[in-house]
């Protein structure tokens, strides 16, 4: 969507959810003894359509592409499914990441 000039939304606490600027807030907070690690998950879809379908339903997303013209969301549609790396069988394996943090405070 960026690459096409197509305005999204972000989550309201993008610029500091990496690893280092969410340690940084908890310890600017007064914790002392912060533990941080970062959360690794893989989905796997059947095909295109599936991921397609899981996708556009998030609620930060399906706005958005329902607000689109037919021929930019077919643009989209293509570009995403390029994108994607696809094995042999059709299956679509995506990798997404978070970053947990904790402490107690005294």
């Amino acid at each position: 969507m960026r690459e096409m000039g197509i305005a999204h939304a972000l989550p309201p606490s993008h610029a500091i959810s990496a690893a280092a600027p969410l340690r940084g807030a908890w310890e600017a907070a007064g914790l002392a003894t912060v533990q941080a690690r970062e959360i690794r998950v893989t989905r796997t879809f059947a095909n295109f359509d599936e991921f397609w379908s899981v996708m556009g339903s998030a609620a930060s997303i399906a706005d958005v592409l329902t607000s689109l013209s037919p021929a930019d969301l077919a643009t989209l549609r293509a570009r995403v499914h390029t994108a994607l790396p696809q094995a042999t069988d059709g299956t679509i394996r995506y990798e997404s990441r978070a970053n947990a943090v904790k402490d107690i405070r005294p």
